[in-house]
């Protein structure tokens, strides 16, 4: 039986919301079963009289590990009818995993998708109604945003929980806990004790729809030389490790597309580069910014272009993305051109 996640007049508003639009469909019994692994059925009946069972689980979690679980059960089951899957909220990645195993999805969140015989009903894009803020913020702190960095870094890897916890210099426990909150909005699967990101693109979206690069702190600075290339020069003779080239500056020796005019730098040793670009602090006008990584984060997986230290290309798109002139255009020419997301 289901837990008790939600009352049962929530799911009689619900199921009889999704079946409102079809006139020659009504239900005529919705029943929760004491025994049995059904926690739901639903007898609808057509204008010829016909009736047709759905046959319902409900889980509090749409995560695809416990929804195959689910599935399997279900498509395992002798009663005749159509098998629906059910729990709070059901991502895309997760609504695409079920409607493979050609079964039926309804969320309490009003997403729903019911398709056989002459029924098909699609119900999409209604928001996670169960998802508290707290949850966002959690998952996109700063911590968790180095697991999703690695991540995304290599999507096609498969991980185990040790070497995320290396690799993004975090603990074991961290990693646990980063990964549910991933796995709970279907971009995560995990089985067997490895990690595997199964939704990239929709994980790069829902991050840099969160993120803002003015969130960080930057100094703008005039620097005399106005050439590009003649910054570019002193910085080859600088230890990489010093800085990161982002934005507009960085795009140009990835994926030109827009031009720009200002250089944007991360920078955890701003006096060697105010001293060997000899630039001098402006309150406005300023054409080179140093930018406080803040978070080591920021710096991983940086890249050596042409003798240059710049960030990865996941820290750049971010960066640019919501970024005004042009800036999402840039992001986007580069995840096309470059990136495999």
């Amino acid at each position: 039986m289901a837990e008790n996640l939600v009352d049962r007049d929530l799911i009689n508003r619900v199921i009889s919301k999704v079946f409102s639009e079809m006139q020659n469909i009504q239900i005529t019994s919705i029943q929760f079963p004491q025994e049995g692994m059904l926690d739901l059925i639903v007898t609808i009946e057509f204008v010829d009289g016909k009736k047709k069972d759905l046959l319902i689980v409900i889980s509090s979690s749409g995560e695809p590990r416990i929804i195959k679980s689910k599935i399997l059960d279900l498509l395992n089951y002798t009663q005749d009818g159509y098998p629906v899957y059910m729990a709070p909220y059901i991502s895309e990645n997760s609504r695409e995993i079920i409607k493979e195993y050609g079964i039926g999805f309804i969320d309490l969140s009003g997403n729903a998708y019911i398709s056989f015989e002459n029924v098909l009903i699609s119900r999409i894009g209604y928001e996670n109604k169960f998802m508290k803020k707290r949850t966002i913020v959690k998952l996109f702190s700063t911590k968790s945003t180095r697991i999703i960095r690695k991540l995304l870094a290599d999507p096609n890897r498969t991980w185990k929980t040790t070497e995320l916890a290396e690799e993004a210099r975090v603990s074991l426990g961290f990693v646990s806990t980063a990964i549910k909150n991933l796995a709970e909005e279907g971009f995560i699967d995990r089985e067997w004790g490895s990690i595997k990101l199964i939704n990239p693109a929709g994980l790069l979206d829902k991050w840099s729809g969160e993120y803002r690069f003015d969130n960080q702190t930057s100094i703008g600075y005039y620097c005399p030389y106005n050439d590009r290339e003649q910054v570019f020069k002193r910085l080859r003779e600088i230890n990489g490790d010093q800085y990161a080239l982002t934005m507009g500056a960085a795009a140009s020796l990835i994926a030109p597309h827009v031009r720009s005019t200002d250089i944007y730098l991360y920078s955890s040793n701003n006096s060697q580069l105010i001293e060997k670009l000899e630039l001098t602090p402006v309150e406005f006008g300023g054409n080179l910014y140093l930018v406080d990584p803040g978070d080591q984060g920021v710096l991983f997986d940086r890249q050596d272009v042409d003798g240059l230290s710049i960030v990865s290309n996941i820290q750049l798109y971010l960066d640019l993305f919501n970024y005004p002139a042009r800036g999402r255009e840039q992001a986007e020419f580069l995840r096309e051109t470059v990136m495999e997301i």
